[in-house]
């Protein structure tokens, strides 16, 4: 987990469209598989990027018991130093994050921003929290009824170890640096048995994944049938356009596609008798490299390595995912059985072209067997917690968060097309 180089936008003030949702709930499916293996992980580029935010949140009126009950998940007790830990903990990340994307404004409050139509950017984050407080009590209950203990004295070392030397990178003390990353009454003595307890629900995390790892067998069948979401492509590519002239009139325009089409069909025949595609490439529009762009190597091509230089500039799409494919050809692309001799020409109304697309070659990236094994048994974990959920419910009784609903909001299997669903990081 590293720092995010994204600029921010110039409109701070983005309301949250259907599309941000969407690309912010497959983020946090992402999230939710790296957090749910390692929860306890921080690094200084983090840290460092966090202060800057957590200065934001309104101040907490300094008469409050801080040592008192502050909210309840089912028969744990949380007080007002633990889950303003826990808040940073859990949320401080994407709170840069989205800070970073421009749909958090950093000089305003959370609670002044909307999320969504029904939800302000605070309550987003307190039910983050809350749903991450609750997953570390029942890991910790979990740990009990199966009489396991962990040792996490040298991660607690670790942690403060951390925190002091991102400290003194900022020319901090420790105890400012905890109140500002941790909240205004966080200290190393404050915070040492909400930290043991967050590690020692960690420790039982990754137990859980252990026990629940999946066999090379399920590892393989789970590949085979979700290829499509793992494999990149190699393939050759040329955007043969209609030659139309502005202000042509729908049969003018018909008339270009179909002469398009012609010499769409001729380039594939030409190819499939023998003629390389750079060849087919420049002389059918194709716009090649200049001299000093053309130095990479197009590996596994056609002709001279002269060829294989301006090809791969010019039109070698390389290890191309699924999802980041044109949707105009990927079907055609990922299909099974396709060969090195395949081609296609493709359509494209909207932009008054065809596709002309030729298949390379398909690769399993060599990370897919653990990455499939870390989802599986992730999922597994995932399913496992939120069957145990129920009882752990969110009693606010002076409704500090005024979340909308107090009902846990278990994710057992991350959905990159639901709405934005808050995890634990």
């Amino acid at each position: 987990m590293g720092k995010n180089n994204i600029p921010a936008t110039e409109n701070s003030e983005k309301k949250m469209t259907k599309y941000d949702r969407k690309m912010l709930a497959r983020k946090e499916a992402e999230i939710r598989e790296k957090r749910q293996r390692r929860m306890t992980r921080i690094t200084a580029a983090v840290i460092i990027a966090l202060i800057a935010v957590v200065a934001i949140a309104v101040p907490v009126g300094r008469q409050i018991r801080v040592k008192s009950e502050y909210i309840r998940i089912g028969d744990h007790s949380i007080n007002k130093v633990e889950y303003d830990f826990m808040s940073g903990y859990f949320t401080n990340y994407t709170r840069s994050m989205y800070t970073y994307f421009g749909m958090i404004d950093g000089t305003k409050s959370l609670s002044e921003q909307d999320f969504d139509e029904t939800t302000t950017w605070q309550q987003y984050f307190d039910q983050t929290t809350v749903d991450s407080i609750r997953q570390c009590f029942i890991l910790i209950d979990d740990a009990k009824e199966k009489g396991l203990t962990y040792d996490v004295k040298e991660k607690y070392d670790e942690f403060f170890a951390s925190c002091e030397s991102d400290a003194a990178t900022n020319s901090m003390t420790l105890d400012k640096y905890l109140k500002a990353n941790f909240g205004s009454y966080a200290s190393k003595s404050s915070l040492k048995d909400i930290l043991t307890l967050l590690l020692t629900a960690s420790a039982h995390n990754d137990y859980l994944l252990e026990q629940n790892k999946p066999s090379d067998e399920d590892v393989e069948s789970y590949y085979a049938e979700n290829k499509n979401s793992y494999d990149t492509i190699n393939f050759n590519l040329l955007e043969l356009k209609a030659e139309i002239a502005e202000g042509a009139s729908e049969e003018e325009i018909s008339k270009a596609m179909e002469d398009a089409k012609k010499k769409a069909d001729e380039f594939m025949a030409r190819f499939q008798a023998g003629e390389t595609f750079l060849a087919l490439y420049g002389e059918y529009g194709g716009e090649l490299p200049s001299e000093e762009d053309d130095s990479d190597k197009a590996d596994s091509q056609e002709g001279s390595s002269e060829e294989k230089d301006s090809l791969k500039n010019a039109s070698l799409k390389s290890d191309v995912t699924y999802s980041s494919a044109n949707t105009l050809y990927r079907d055609w692309l990922f299909e099974e059985g396709r060969t090195a001799t395949d081609i296609t020409a493709v359509e494209d109304k909207t932009g008054h072209s065809y596709h002309i697309v030729a298949f390379r070659s398909r690769q399993r990236p060599e990370t897919v067997t653990e990455t499939i094994s870390d989802t599986l048994a992730s999922r597994a974990v995932s399913e496992y917690i939120a069957g145990k959920s129920e009882p752990y419910r969110l009693t606010d009784k002076k409704d500090h968060l005024h979340l909308p609903s107090v009902t846990p909001v278990p994710t057992p299997t991350p959905n990159p097309e639901a709405s934005v669903t808050p995890a634990a990081e």
